[in-house]
């Protein structure tokens, strides 16, 4: 129906998609969350509104867009890029990327920590602190685990589901729509910027926008988001485990290496990133032109494909002077 829209209107779409299903699920999540504390406990009432949420805002909204803006020819699969195979080893490397790029976001995230507005803005700050004081409080409920069950139930809810949904909204709808018009590197940081202000956590902005973009990454690299969905599960599902294994060790979570890491000493920082960079410049070399060819804006393919043409059409004419040369000395 909208799949001619232009850019701007497609973006305007998408927001106006998201924002009308929070708000209904919104509304179902209080049915759910009502009926869940009469079933259930609290905390697994949480979990159930939460992993609601999860499917129906950040699941519905990517496939009623897709719904609404993809070309009848082209199928669901090949739209969020579900069809596409990646290597094994990419799949590890990018793991492996995951985990040192960690000093680096713990180190913007001690910084992130300490900013502060300025004095005409302070009760704002205070509101913001205040909000983010109770999503922790959330997060930390939702996180406790008491059994081996539990421990799964949370792997499900706070790292598959989110990490299916964000990527199929961010990557596969907004970082995919936005490759339309800019480029690879603009799509990228736009599409993290709006994914880590939808998070609603100031003091934790930095960190989760360098995670974006190196989920961006993968994603115009490989061209595959199951890729992304593994990195984004794998990121979500360490922080569950981390929080299991500390609470059973009886470890104040302060002390994981996944959280202290980089935080006080800057030198694991300066040489994670460069291995970090090393890998994705594998990652990068691996996946091959292909995949990327598909990520860039029609107006860059048409400039390449020209330079193509040129450049076939120079050799031929190299070909076809020396075929005359050769007749001439003959």
């Amino acid at each position: 129906m909208f799949a001619d829209y232009r850019l701007a209107k497609k973006i305007l779409l998408l927001l106006g998609i998201f924002i009308l299903l929070d708000i209904i699920g919104n509304v179902v999540g209080l049915g759910v969350e009502w009926v869940g504390e009469r079933l259930l406990s609290h905390t697994n009432s949480l979990r159930l509104t939460q992993f609601v949420a999860s499917v129906f805002v950040f699941i519905g909204t990517p496939c009623l867009f897709f719904y609404l803006t993809a070309k009848q020819s082209c199928p669901a699969t090949e739209y969020f890029k579900l069809n596409k195979k990646s290597d094994t080893i990419i799949y590890i490397l990018a793991i492996v990327a995951l985990f040192s790029l960690l000093p680096l976001v713990n180190y913007t995230a001690s910084i992130n920590e300490q900013m502060t507005l300025p004095d005409s803005l302070k009760v704002i700050e205070e509101a913001i602190k205040k909000m983010e004081d109770l999503a922790e409080e959330m997060t930390l409920e939702l996180l406790k685990t008491d059994s081996g069950l539990t421990l799964i139930i949370n792997l499900i809810v706070i790292a598959a589901a989110p990490a299916i949904g964000e990527e199929m909204m961010f990557r596969g709808a907004l970082q995919k729509t936005l490759h339309e018009k800019f480029s690879p590197f603009w799509a990228i940081i736009i599409t993290s910027v709006i994914f880590s202000a939808l998070h609603f956590q100031f003091y934790g902005f930095i960190p989760r926008f360098l995670l974006s973009v190196f989920l961006g990454m993968l994603y115009y690299f490989s061209g595959s988001i199951k890729l992304n969905m593994v990195a984004h599960f794998t990121n979500n599902a360490m922080a569950v485990l981390v929080y299991y294994i500390c609470t059973v060790a009886k470890i104040p979570i302060e002390d994981a290496p996944t959280e202290s890491l980089g935080k006080e000493d800057l030198f694991p920082v300066v040489i994670a990133t460069v291995l970090f960079a090393g890998i994705m410049w594998a990652i990068y070399k691996i996946a091959g032109e292909d995949n990327r060819k598909e990520m860039r804006p029609v107006e860059v393919d048409n400039v390449l494909e020209k330079q193509d043409n040129n450049q076939e059409l120079h050799k031929l004419g190299e070909s076809e002077d020396s075929n005359e040369n050769a007749d001439h000395l003959s």
